[in-house]
């Protein structure tokens, strides 16, 4: 029972001030669940191990990954080792990123291991692009020349990983305008992904993915992007779509508002201060990547992968909950406020589980019952 005890390693953390050390146990014991989910636990397990041992990935995957793995097996690596490595690292990347973002690392952790890690543990590329991407954003709390440039060299390399990378780089330039105005473009973009999503139903997906994979082309490094893109990641509207598109926007905005207001609730009268300004970067880096996230779900109507994006911004989601707490007052008292971090939380479990991984959701027990 490794899984439980990482989830309860990280819940207990939340109630501590300095929960580094809680976190980085549940981690750890989550990565080394994540390295040895074999192929009866992994539905992806024997498509990388397959391709590692050709040696030559012809294209397969991005080129990032496909040069770590050519070199790890040009000196002998076994697959388990090159997965054991590129987890294990990506896993202290998570960690660092984490760290550098917030305080209550352990709340964060906890919720990812009851949300969205059920799935990176089978799409190890998008896993490890996650990790990165929080290293990168983590760098844009100072704003410094510096620290851009190695927030978007670390963020190019995530593209190398998995290609929706280059979504969240689009977040990255983000971050540079001034907050009013990255509140303008977000209440935008939820207005276009809505319209978006109307749209979708009179002139159907392949129209609009056509357009998002010609412009993709352009910055992604894969040759065979535009036939992947309109060929894979494309497919019909059904009910169970629908009902996962909406809890998805219901989930993703609950935890929106949750932020916004704690932001407020904590700098209000604080403006010029140096911890307003830090607070402010912060907030920025979250509603940068929630715009991404927002055009995540608006692609959910041409199919569901991509609600890979939505997952990684929901990520980022709780980061901005665990900085940005709201007081407790008396009309938000301390149940008010677990009830409904709780429902965010079975939201999330729900649409990114039961509802699009019904084939993860056959393996958790397996999973769950992984031990050493």
């Amino acid at each position: 029972m490794l899984y439980g005890t990482s989830v309860m390693v990280s819940y207990l953390g939340t109630f501590f001030k300095k929960n580094r050390i809680f976190s980085v146990i549940a981690m750890a014991i989550l990565a080394y669940i994540s390295i040895y989910s074999n192929s009866q636990i992994n539905n992806d397990y024997p498509v990388y191990e397959t391709a590692y041992q050709a040696g030559s990935y012809s294209g397969e995957f991005e080129w990032f990954y496909t040069k770590l793995a050519q070199l790890a097996f040009a000196h002998g690596m076994t697959y388990l080792s090159f997965r054991f490595w590129l987890i294990g690292f990506a896993s202290v990347l998570f960690i660092v990123g984490l760290t550098r973002l917030t305080q209550n690392t352990s709340f964060v952790i906890f919720g990812y291991s009851v949300t969205s890690y059920f799935a990176d543990v089978v799409q190890v590329r998008h896993y490890v692009m996650l990790a990165m991407m929080i290293l990168a954003y983590s760098f844009l709390v100072k704003k410094r020349m510096i620290n851009r440039i190695i927030a978007i060299a670390i963020g190019l390399l995530a593209a190398g990983v998995h290609s929706l990378g280059f979504m969240f780089l689009l977040g990255m330039f983000m971050t540079m305008l001034p907050l009013k105005v990255l509140v303008k473009v977000l209440n935008i973009s939820i207005v276009g992904a809505a319209i978006l999503q109307v749209l979708y139903f009179f002139i159907g997906p392949v129209t609009i993915i056509n357009i998002v994979a010609k412009i993709g082309s352009l910055f992604i490094g894969r040759a065979d992007i535009i036939d992947k893109v309109t060929s894979y990641y494309v497919s019909g509207t059904s009910f169970g779509s629908i009902v996962l598109i909406l809890l998805s926007w219901l989930y993703f905005g609950t935890t929106l508002v949750l932020i916004t207001r704690g932001f407020r609730a904590n700098t209000i009268g604080d403006e010029n201060t140096k911890e307003y300004k830090q607070s402010e970067s912060r907030l920025k880096i979250i509603l940068a990547v929630v715009v991404v996230g927002v055009l995540g779900l608006s692609l959910m109507n041409v199919s569901l992968d991509y609600s890979r994006i939505v997952r990684v911004a929901f990520v980022f989601e709780l980061i901005g909950l665990s900085v940005f707490k709201l007081p407790i007052t008396r009309t938000n008292n301390i149940l008010v406020k677990f009830m409904t971090v709780l429902f965010i939380l079975s939201l999330a479990f729900y649409t990114q589980n039961v509802i699009y991984g019904q084939d993860f959701m056959k393996k958790i027990p397996q999973l769950v019952n992984v031990t050493l």
